[in-house]
């Protein structure tokens, strides 16, 4: 079947998720050795596809198509996280709740301008937290000396380490002159 542009078989073919067309053609980038009528009903190959992009010729394909087909989803997904940090995956719980379109403005605001803060490539999550932390760490009376620890040490993390270093210096200036 003909298409009169690649836009039209987008449509055709992905009528409800053109990301879903983006990420299978990743997936056909990085892993041709995956064939292509497969590609399309495994849903594990996107996270190989992040390993091959990161590696490149070196992808050790036979490995990790090993690895993908011996375990679930998101044991692939903890593994692939582990392979970039060299850390285990933190457990997650996703949550749900409603919201007005009044309060949406108001909260969109927030997680941007947390997301500006912490850097571009923190998950929303990680900014509603430090936005909550930063409304516990206001209500010292209702807070726990350990909550308000734990904000200082994320906010902390978010300073980039040469700031860091320079006003260690410079308290260090100051205590011994």
């Amino acid at each position: 079947m003909g298409y009169g542009s690649f836009e039209e078989f987008l449509e055709a073919k992905f009528p409800d998720s053109r990301r879903k067309a983006y990420y299978l053609m990743s997936i056909h980038d990085n892993l041709r050795q995956i064939p292509t009528d497969e590609i399309e009903s495994w849903s594990k190959a996107l996270e190989l596809a992040k390993v091959a992009r990161s590696q490149g010729r070196g992808f050790n394909s036979a490995t990790w198509l090993h690895k993908a087909r011996g375990c679930s989803k998101e044991e692939l997904k903890e593994e692939v996280h582990r392979y970039f940090t060299g850390e285990d995956l933190e457990p997650y719980e996703m949550v749900y709740f409603k919201l007005f379109e009044s309060q949406l403005p108001i909260i969109e605001r927030a997680l941007y301008v947390a997301s500006r803060m912490a850097g571009t490539e923190r998950s929303r999550g990680y900014c509603l937290e430090l936005v909550c932390a930063d409304f516990l760490a206001g209500q010292t009376e209702e807070s726990s000396p350990e909550e308000i620890l734990l904000v200082i040490q994320r906010l902390v993390n978010l300073v980039p380490d040469e700031y860091l270093t320079r006003v260690a210096a410079e308290v260090q200036s100051c205590v011994h002159p």
